[in-house]
Protein backbone atom coordinates (compact mmCIF):
# COMPACT_ATOMS: atom_id res chain seq x y z
CA UNK A 1 0.00 0.00 0.00
CA UNK A 2 2.83 2.39 0.86
CA UNK A 3 4.45 2.10 -2.56
CA UNK A 4 1.13 2.51 -4.43
CA UNK A 5 0.17 5.55 -2.39
CA UNK A 6 3.63 7.05 -2.85
CA UNK A 7 3.53 6.68 -6.64
CA UNK A 8 0.02 8.10 -6.92
CA UNK A 9 0.85 11.02 -4.67
CA UNK A 10 4.10 11.81 -6.48
CA UNK A 11 2.49 11.52 -9.93
CA UNK A 12 -0.40 13.79 -8.92
CA UNK A 13 1.99 16.41 -7.58
CA UNK A 14 4.12 16.36 -10.72
CA UNK A 15 1.02 16.69 -12.86
CA UNK A 16 0.09 19.85 -10.97
CA UNK A 17 3.65 21.21 -11.21
CA UNK A 18 4.82 20.79 -14.78
CA UNK A 19 8.52 20.77 -15.48
CA UNK A 20 11.65 18.88 -14.40
CA UNK A 21 11.83 16.76 -11.22
CA UNK A 22 10.70 18.80 -8.24
CA UNK A 23 13.84 18.10 -6.24
CA UNK A 24 17.28 17.71 -7.78
CA UNK A 25 19.62 16.02 -5.33
CA UNK A 26 23.39 15.90 -5.73
CA UNK A 27 25.11 13.28 -3.60
CA UNK A 28 28.50 13.09 -5.33
CA UNK A 29 30.85 15.74 -3.99
CA UNK A 30 28.57 16.49 -1.03
CA UNK A 31 24.84 16.82 -0.48
CA UNK A 32 23.08 19.60 -2.37
CA UNK A 33 19.31 19.80 -2.74
CA UNK A 34 17.65 22.12 -5.23
CA UNK A 35 13.89 22.61 -5.24
CA UNK A 36 11.33 25.09 -6.55
CA UNK A 37 12.79 27.81 -4.32
CA UNK A 38 16.40 27.15 -5.29
CA UNK A 39 19.18 25.41 -3.39
CA UNK A 40 18.32 24.45 0.19
CA UNK A 41 20.89 26.27 2.37
CA UNK A 42 22.72 24.30 5.05
CA UNK A 43 21.17 26.36 7.84
CA UNK A 44 17.65 25.46 6.62
CA UNK A 45 18.08 21.89 7.87
CA UNK A 46 18.20 23.11 11.45
CA UNK A 47 19.95 19.94 12.60
CA UNK A 48 22.81 18.09 10.94
CA UNK A 49 20.95 14.82 11.40
CA UNK A 50 17.98 16.17 9.45
CA UNK A 51 20.32 16.56 6.48
CA UNK A 52 21.82 13.11 7.07
CA UNK A 53 18.37 11.54 7.34
CA UNK A 54 17.41 12.97 3.96
CA UNK A 55 20.73 11.80 2.48
CA UNK A 56 20.05 8.25 3.71
CA UNK A 57 16.62 8.21 2.11
CA UNK A 58 17.90 9.80 -1.12
CA UNK A 59 20.66 7.20 -1.41
CA UNK A 60 18.02 4.46 -1.28
CA UNK A 61 16.35 5.99 -4.36
CA UNK A 62 12.73 5.33 -3.40
CA UNK A 63 13.27 1.98 -1.69
CA UNK A 64 11.61 1.49 1.69
CA UNK A 65 13.95 2.04 4.65
CA UNK A 66 12.79 0.54 7.97
CA UNK A 67 12.62 3.13 10.71
CA UNK A 68 14.62 0.84 13.01
CA UNK A 69 17.51 0.98 10.54
CA UNK A 70 17.45 4.77 10.70
CA UNK A 71 17.42 4.63 14.51
CA UNK A 72 20.47 2.37 14.49
CA UNK A 73 22.41 4.57 12.07
CA UNK A 74 21.61 7.97 13.55
CA UNK A 75 21.17 7.20 17.25
CA UNK A 76 23.03 3.92 17.86
CA UNK A 77 23.61 4.52 21.58
CA UNK A 78 20.03 5.46 22.48
CA UNK A 79 17.15 3.35 23.68
CA UNK A 80 14.39 2.69 21.15
CA UNK A 81 12.03 5.18 22.84
CA UNK A 82 14.64 7.93 22.94
CA UNK A 83 15.68 7.26 19.32
CA UNK A 84 12.05 7.40 18.21
CA UNK A 85 11.55 10.74 19.94
CA UNK A 86 14.66 12.14 18.24
CA UNK A 87 13.53 10.70 14.92
CA UNK A 88 10.21 12.57 14.97
CA UNK A 89 11.93 15.85 15.82
CA UNK A 90 14.49 15.27 13.05
CA UNK A 91 11.78 14.29 10.54
CA UNK A 92 9.98 17.56 11.31
CA UNK A 93 13.16 19.58 10.69
CA UNK A 94 13.73 17.73 7.42
CA UNK A 95 10.20 18.40 6.17
CA UNK A 96 10.51 22.07 7.10
CA UNK A 97 13.75 22.36 5.11
CA UNK A 98 12.14 20.82 2.02
CA UNK A 99 8.81 22.67 2.30
CA UNK A 100 9.74 25.99 3.98
CA UNK A 101 6.36 27.59 3.24
CA UNK A 102 4.70 25.16 5.63
CA UNK A 103 2.71 23.43 2.89
CA UNK A 104 2.58 19.69 2.18
CA UNK A 105 5.87 17.91 1.58
CA UNK A 106 5.34 15.61 -1.43
CA UNK A 107 8.90 14.31 -1.43
CA UNK A 108 8.71 11.99 1.59
CA UNK A 109 6.65 9.04 2.79
CA UNK A 110 6.54 7.66 6.35
CA UNK A 111 4.05 4.90 7.02
CA UNK A 112 3.88 1.54 8.71
CA UNK A 113 7.35 1.77 10.22
CA UNK A 114 9.14 2.46 6.92
CA UNK A 115 10.31 5.66 5.24
CA UNK A 116 11.33 6.63 1.72
CA UNK A 117 11.59 9.46 -0.75
CA UNK A 118 8.91 9.63 -3.46
CA UNK A 119 11.01 8.81 -6.56
CA UNK A 120 8.60 10.52 -8.97
CA UNK A 121 9.25 13.81 -7.17
CA UNK A 122 12.98 13.45 -6.47
CA UNK A 123 15.86 13.09 -8.93
CA UNK A 124 19.30 12.10 -7.65
CA UNK A 125 22.64 12.02 -9.43
CA UNK A 126 23.31 8.63 -7.83
CA UNK A 127 20.22 7.12 -9.47
CA UNK A 128 21.25 8.56 -12.84
CA UNK A 129 24.81 7.29 -12.34
CA UNK A 130 23.64 3.75 -11.62
CA UNK A 131 21.21 3.86 -14.55
CA UNK A 132 24.09 4.90 -16.81
CA UNK A 133 26.15 2.00 -15.45
CA UNK A 134 23.37 -0.41 -16.38
CA UNK A 135 23.06 1.16 -19.82
CA UNK A 136 26.82 0.80 -20.33
CA UNK A 137 26.76 -2.89 -19.47
CA UNK A 138 23.89 -3.45 -21.89
CA UNK A 139 25.64 -1.49 -24.64
CA UNK A 140 28.86 -3.42 -24.10
CA UNK A 141 27.02 -6.74 -24.37
CA UNK A 142 25.45 -5.54 -27.62
CA UNK A 143 28.75 -4.28 -29.03
CA UNK A 144 27.50 -0.68 -29.23
CA UNK A 145 30.73 1.29 -28.78
CA UNK A 146 29.08 4.70 -29.20
CA UNK A 147 26.65 3.97 -26.38
CA UNK A 148 29.46 2.63 -24.18
CA UNK A 149 31.46 5.84 -24.66
CA UNK A 150 28.42 8.05 -24.08
CA UNK A 151 27.48 6.24 -20.86
CA UNK A 152 31.06 6.25 -19.56
CA UNK A 153 31.51 9.97 -20.17
CA UNK A 154 28.17 10.71 -18.49
CA UNK A 155 29.21 8.65 -15.47
CA UNK A 156 32.49 10.56 -15.25
CA UNK A 157 30.55 13.82 -15.34
CA UNK A 158 28.16 12.70 -12.59
CA UNK A 159 30.86 11.23 -10.32
CA UNK A 160 32.42 14.62 -9.64
CA UNK A 161 33.51 13.75 -6.10
CA UNK A 162 33.18 11.13 -3.41
CA UNK A 163 29.66 10.22 -2.41
CA UNK A 164 28.64 12.55 0.43
CA UNK A 165 32.12 14.03 0.45
CA UNK A 166 31.29 16.28 3.40
CA UNK A 167 30.41 13.26 5.54
CA UNK A 168 33.27 10.86 4.83
CA UNK A 169 33.28 9.56 8.40
CA UNK A 170 29.66 8.40 8.23
CA UNK A 171 30.32 4.68 7.83
CA UNK A 172 26.69 3.82 6.99
CA UNK A 173 27.24 5.02 3.41
CA UNK A 174 30.64 3.37 2.91
CA UNK A 175 29.27 0.31 1.11
CA UNK A 176 27.42 2.49 -1.41
CA UNK A 177 30.46 4.73 -1.79
CA UNK A 178 32.71 1.75 -2.55
CA UNK A 179 30.15 0.28 -4.95
CA UNK A 180 29.94 3.58 -6.85
CA UNK A 181 33.73 3.77 -7.00
CA UNK A 182 33.95 0.27 -8.47
CA UNK A 183 31.20 1.03 -10.98
CA UNK A 184 33.10 4.15 -12.03
CA UNK A 185 36.41 2.31 -12.48
CA UNK A 186 34.85 -0.50 -14.51
CA UNK A 187 32.96 2.00 -16.67
CA UNK A 188 36.05 4.13 -17.29
CA UNK A 189 37.98 1.05 -18.40
CA UNK A 190 35.19 0.06 -20.81
CA UNK A 191 34.81 3.58 -22.17
CA UNK A 192 38.57 4.02 -22.54
CA UNK A 193 38.89 0.75 -24.44
CA UNK A 194 36.15 1.82 -26.85
CA UNK A 195 37.79 5.21 -27.34
CA UNK A 196 41.21 3.69 -27.98
CA UNK A 197 39.72 1.37 -30.57
CA UNK A 198 38.26 4.47 -32.24
CA UNK A 199 41.71 6.05 -32.40
CA UNK A 200 41.18 8.48 -29.51
CA UNK A 201 43.77 7.40 -26.90
CA UNK A 202 43.98 10.90 -25.40
CA UNK A 203 40.30 10.76 -24.41
CA UNK A 204 40.86 7.23 -23.16
CA UNK A 205 43.64 8.47 -20.88
CA UNK A 206 41.35 11.17 -19.44
CA UNK A 207 38.71 8.61 -18.50
CA UNK A 208 41.20 6.30 -16.81
CA UNK A 209 42.82 9.16 -14.92
CA UNK A 210 39.38 10.22 -13.68
CA UNK A 211 38.90 6.74 -12.22
CA UNK A 212 42.36 6.80 -10.65
CA UNK A 213 41.48 10.01 -8.80
CA UNK A 214 38.96 7.98 -6.77
CA UNK A 215 40.40 4.46 -6.92
CA UNK A 216 44.20 4.84 -6.80
CA UNK A 217 44.92 1.27 -5.67
CA UNK A 218 43.65 -0.60 -8.75
CA UNK A 219 46.66 -1.68 -10.75
CA UNK A 220 44.56 -2.47 -13.81
CA UNK A 221 43.72 1.24 -14.05
CA UNK A 222 47.42 2.15 -14.08
CA UNK A 223 48.05 -0.50 -16.72
CA UNK A 224 45.27 0.91 -18.91
CA UNK A 225 46.60 4.43 -18.46
CA UNK A 226 50.08 3.28 -19.50
CA UNK A 227 48.77 1.49 -22.61
CA UNK A 228 46.81 4.51 -23.81
CA UNK A 229 49.59 6.96 -22.94
CA UNK A 230 51.95 4.84 -25.04
CA UNK A 231 49.43 4.94 -27.90
CA UNK A 232 49.11 8.72 -27.52
CA UNK A 233 52.88 9.25 -27.32
CA UNK A 234 52.60 10.71 -23.80
CA UNK A 235 55.98 9.54 -22.56
CA UNK A 236 56.43 11.90 -19.62
CA UNK A 237 52.85 11.30 -18.54
CA UNK A 238 53.39 7.55 -18.71
CA UNK A 239 56.51 7.79 -16.56
CA UNK A 240 54.55 9.80 -13.99
CA UNK A 241 51.77 7.20 -14.08
CA UNK A 242 54.21 4.37 -13.39
CA UNK A 243 55.93 6.23 -10.56
CA UNK A 244 52.59 7.01 -8.92
CA UNK A 245 51.54 3.38 -9.27
CA UNK A 246 54.75 2.12 -7.72
CA UNK A 247 54.49 4.56 -4.81
CA UNK A 248 50.80 3.85 -4.05
CA UNK A 249 51.27 0.08 -4.18
CA UNK A 250 54.38 0.16 -2.00
CA UNK A 251 53.26 2.68 0.62
CA UNK A 252 49.61 1.68 0.96
CA UNK A 253 49.60 -2.04 0.13
CA UNK A 254 53.20 -3.16 0.59
CA UNK A 255 53.32 -4.47 -2.99
CA UNK A 256 55.55 -4.09 -6.03
CA UNK A 257 54.15 -3.47 -9.51
CA UNK A 258 53.24 -6.67 -11.34
CA UNK A 259 55.25 -8.04 -14.25
CA UNK A 260 52.64 -6.68 -16.68
CA UNK A 261 52.99 -3.16 -15.27
CA UNK A 262 56.78 -3.38 -15.41
CA UNK A 263 56.60 -4.65 -18.99
CA UNK A 264 54.52 -1.62 -19.97
CA UNK A 265 57.01 0.67 -18.25
CA UNK A 266 59.84 -0.91 -20.24
CA UNK A 267 57.90 0.00 -23.39
CA UNK A 268 57.76 3.59 -22.17
CA UNK A 269 61.52 3.64 -21.60
CA UNK A 270 62.09 2.08 -25.02
CA UNK A 271 60.11 4.92 -26.57
CA UNK A 272 62.50 7.38 -24.96
CA UNK A 273 65.53 5.41 -26.16
CA UNK A 274 64.24 5.36 -29.73
CA UNK A 275 63.61 9.09 -29.70
CA UNK A 276 67.03 9.86 -28.23
CA UNK A 277 68.78 7.65 -30.83
CA UNK A 278 66.98 9.56 -33.56
CA UNK A 279 68.44 12.91 -32.47
CA UNK A 280 71.39 13.96 -34.72
CA UNK A 281 74.78 14.04 -33.03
Amino acid sequence: MLRTLGKAKGAAFLQAHEGPPVLRVRLFGGLQVEGPNGVVPDKAWGKRKARLLFAMLAMNRGRDVPRDVLFERLWPDMTADKAQSNFYVTWSYMKKALAPDGGPCPYLEHRGGVCRIVPEAVHTDLAEFLEAAGALRKAKAQGDADAVISAAERMAELHSGELLAGDLYEDWCEDTRVHARHELSDAMLAGAEALAERGAPERAVRLVRHALAFDPWREDLYQAALRYQIMAGQRSGAIETYMTCRTKLAEDLGLDPSQETQRLYEQVLAMEDVEESAVPA
